[in-house]
C-alpha cells in the first residue's frame, strides 16, 4: 500500500483470496480459511476449495485451473482425500466434501420423510420435484449425481421417475388391495385402448371413489399403470407388448409410418397416433416428417 504523493510505502502483504465472498470483519471462519490458504497443506487447500463451492462441488478441471499442480498429482491427492472420507466423487471427476454431502442428505431425508407421511400410497417423490426442493437452482446433472450417490450408499431407492427412502414401501389396506386388482384387471382387458380415470372410478360405489382415486395415483406412481395421454390409463404389460412390437419392427425397417403402426396394432388411426406421440414424448421415437425413426431413448424398450 503506497501513498502517491509523496511516493511512500506504508504497508504490504500477500493476497490470499483474489475473489473473496462478502463477510464480516474478524469472522473466525474467514480467518481460519485464510490461515489454510496461507500455510495449510495442499490437501487441506483442496478440501477447502471444494467445500467453498457447496453443493456445486468442483470438477478436476476446476481444481486444475485453481491450483498450480500437474493434473496427475491432483488426481493422486483427490484419491487420497476420497479414501480418507474428506471428499466424495459423486460422478467421474466431480467432487463434493463429505460434510456438504452429509448436510444435503439430512435435508433430503427430512423432505422425503414428510412426503411419505403425506402420500403413503405414492411410490416416491417425482425426481423433478426432488431436484427442485433439494437443489433449487443447481444444474440437473449435478442434482442427479448427488441423488445417484445417495442411492449407491443404500439411502435411497431411485428409478427413472421417482426417489424414495430405502426403507419405504407402499402398504395397502385389504379394501385398497381389492380396488387395485380390479383397476389392473380392467385396464389389462382394455388393452392399448386404455381406460379414462373417470371411467375407472365410476366402476366403484360412491363410498369407494376417494379410495379408488388414491389407489389410482399409487398405481401410476409405481408404473403399474401408465398415462398414455392425459387421463388415459394403460396397463404396463400391455404397453410392454407394444414396446416389443416396436423393437421388432426396427430390427428389419429403418422407418415407421402412422399407417404401418395402425395396422400393426389393429387399432384406429387416432389411437395409433396417441401411442406414437407418447413414444415421441419419451424420446423412444423421433418424428421426421411423416415417418418415425428410433429416438435417443430407444434403448429403454430394449431393457
Amino acid at each position: 500500500v503506497r501513498f502517491y504523493s509523496p511516493l511512500e510505502t506504508v504497508g504490504g502483504g500477500v493476497i490470499l483470496d483474489e475473489h473473496p465472498y462478502r463477510h464480516k470483519r474478524n469472522d473466525a471462519r474467514v480467518i481460519a480459511s485464510l490461515a489454510v490458504r496461507e500455510s495449510g497443506s495442499d490437501e487441506a487447500k483442496l478440501v477447502q476449495a471444494v467445500g467453498e463451492r457447496g453443493a456445486d462441488g468442483m470438477t478436476l478441471a476446476d481444481l486444475a485451473a485453481c491450483f498450480d499442480e500437474p493434473e496427475e498429482k491432483l488426481v493422486e491427492m483427490l484419491a487420497v482425500l476420497c479414501a480418507r472420507g474428506k471428499l466424495v466423487e459423486i460422478a467421474p471427476s466431480r467432487y463434493l466434501t463429505s460434510s456438504t454431502l452429509d448436510r444435503l442428505w439430512t435435508d433430503c431425508e427430512t423432505i422425503l420423510t414428510k412426503y411419505h407421511r403425506e402420500h403413503p400410497l405414492h411410490a416416491g417423490m417425482r425426481l423433478a420435484e426432488a431436484r427442485q426442493r433439494l437443489l433449487r437452482g443447481k444444474a440437473r446433472e449435478n442434482a442427479d449425481a448427488i441423488l445417484a450417490c445417495f442411492a449407491r450408499e443404500g439411502k435411497l431407492t431411485l428409478t427413472a421417475e421417482h426417489c424414495a427412502l430405502a426403507d419405504f414401501s407402499v402398504h395397502l389396506t385389504k379394501r385398497q388391495s381389492a380396488i387395485r386388482e380390479e383397476l389392473l384387471r380392467t385396464c389389462r382387458a382394455a388393452g392399448i385402448l386404455g381406460k379414462k380415470q373417470d371411467a375407472l372410478c365410476a366402476l366403484f360405489d360412491k363410498k369407494d371413489r376417494v379410495e379408488c382415486a388414491h389407489v389410482l395415483e399409487s398405481l401410476l406412481s409405481t408404473g403399474e399403470l401408465v398415462l398414455l395421454a392425459p387421463e388415459l390409463c394403460v396397463e404396463k404389460s400391455v404397453l410392454d407388448a407394444v414396446d416389443a412390437r416396436v423393437k421388432a419392427w426396427f430390427e428389419t425397417h429403418d422407418t415407421l409410418t402412422l399407417g404401418e403402426f395402425r395396422d400393426a396394432l389393429g387399432t384406429s388411426r387416432d389411437h395409433a397416433l396417441l401411442v406414437l406421440e407418447y413414444y415421441d414424448r419419451r424420446g423412444i421415437l423421433r418424428r421426421e416428417g411423416d415417418v418415425r425413426r428410433p429416438g435417443a431413448q430407444f434403448g429403454e424398450i430394449e431393457k
